[in-house]
């Protein structure tokens, strides 16, 4: 029976992955096609806002970090590993590497979104006598101080990013 349990929870948790990150690529994809086609969008479905929330959503950033800490409580410990630490790099390499991010009204919206996660990643992790919901408000206040360096020099965020890749699997 506990075997069954386990695979059930599995389950439910890479169901809730699938959804995750399927509807921030399908906001990445939309950012994509309004940049195009439709020039006179509001400014909250401008094509950076739009790609920024998108990537924060894939990363499991605040304010969309709802799924993380309800899929790594359900999944065994090296997925657990991989899902707080590599799986954050390609959309915080997005990121860090993009240009358009660069205006003032994502510059705004990325030190809100950082503190934001610093501070639900910080209160959530109080309470947590299980390691792996600590991980994971670990993972979501860790993004926001990653994003915090984003504003930063490179070599600052690369290092920072490393550091706490480091620290999660080891």
């Amino acid at each position: 029976m506990p075997y069954e349990h386990q695979q059930w929870k599995e389950s439910q948790a890479a169901f809730i992955y699938l959804y995750a990150q399927a509807t921030g690529s399908l906001l990445f994809l939309s950012s994509i096609i309004s940049k195009d086609h439709s020039p006179g969008v509001s400014i909250w479905l401008h094509t950076p806002i739009l790609t920024l929330l998108a990537l924060l959503l894939k990363a499991g950033a605040a304010p969309f970090y709802f799924w993380i800490p309800l899929v790594i409580e359900r999944i065994n410990w090296i997925p657990c590993l991989i899902l707080a630490s590599w799986q954050k790099l390609i959309p915080l390499s997005i990121l860090t590497k993009s240009l358009f991010f660069n205006y003032h009204q994502t510059t705004t919206l990325i030190i809100l979104i950082s503190l934001i996660g610093a501070v639900v990643g910080r209160l959530g992790g109080l309470n947590q006598t299980n390691l792996r919901p600590l991980i994971a408000f670990s993972s979501i206040q860790h993004i926001g101080w990653i994003l915090i360096a984003r504003l930063f020099r490179f070599t600052l965020r690369i290092l920072y990013l490393l550091l706490y890749l480091l620290s999660i699997v080891t």
